[in-house]
């Protein structure tokens, strides 16, 4: 039986690897829509976990992208899944894309004002 840290490795895009570096994380994410569909399945995530708590039926996380090595999924692995997720270096490639978005927000919103701001990183 796997445990929920490595099937967290094991979900993490076959172009990445834990070792990537923020460019690499970048330039995969923004291709394909790699980076929403990782958040997305975040928010699936908290969804089914969410839905539980209120009396309904947790469903399978969908996963939209190739994976580094096959993990199969359950109902019950939203929760494992969910806590694990905090120690994982999904959540850390994930976070770096959504983070260079938000900079990238940001960045745009101060140059209507006339400012400056920090720019994001750009993919190549």
């Amino acid at each position: 039986m796997t445990s929920p840290l490595q099937k967290l490795d094991n979900l993490i895009p076959s172009v990445l690897n834990k070792n990537s570096s923020r460019q690499d994380i970048i330039n995969q994410t923004y291709r394909n829509n790699l980076g929403n569909n990782m958040l997305g399945f975040i928010q699936q995530l908290a969804f089914n976990l969410m839905r539980r708590n209120n009396g309904g039926v947790m469903c399978v996380p969908r996963v939209t992208w190739t994976p580094t090595k096959q993990v199969s999924l359950s109902c019950f692995d939203n929760i494992s899944l969910y806590g694990a997720l905090a120690r994982s270096d999904f959540l850390r490639i994930a976070n770096t894309y959504a983070q260079n978005v938000q900079t990238h927000k940001m960045y745009m919103y101060m140059r209507s004002q006339g400012k400056f701001g920090r720019r994001a990183i750009k993919p190549q």
